[in-house]
């Protein structure tokens, strides 16, 4: 299925949560309040200003970016995949070194 998101909302590919720390410390069930990572699949045109214009996104497809620990209702799974569709402010860093 393809996602064609609105406005300023992104489509990301959540990764699985890590079951231990870097340090290898488990992290038991739910695994803390750490950030999720993911990679971005899909990217509105922008953000709609009052004077009708789109300003574009600073996220691309492509991108792996930093979320924050609880996404919520914006989490899904679709075609085995674990998706988030959330507005590109709520994301909360790009990774430049990935």
């Amino acid at each position: 299925m393809k996602l064609l998101p609105m406005y300023d909302q992104v489509v990301i590919r959540v990764e699985p949560e890590a079951d231990k720390s870097a340090g290898g410390i488990f992290l038991g069930e739910g695994g803390g309040n750490a950030a999720l990572i993911g990679q971005v699949l899909e990217v509105g045109p922008g953000v709609l200003l009052e004077s009708g214009e789109l300003c574009p996104l600073p996220v691309k497809v492509g991108h792996w970016v930093v979320l924050p620990p609880h996404i919520g209702s914006s989490e899904m799974n679709i075609d085995g995949e674990r998706l988030a569709i959330m507005r590109a402010r709520e994301i909360l860093a790009i990774i430049t070194d990935r």
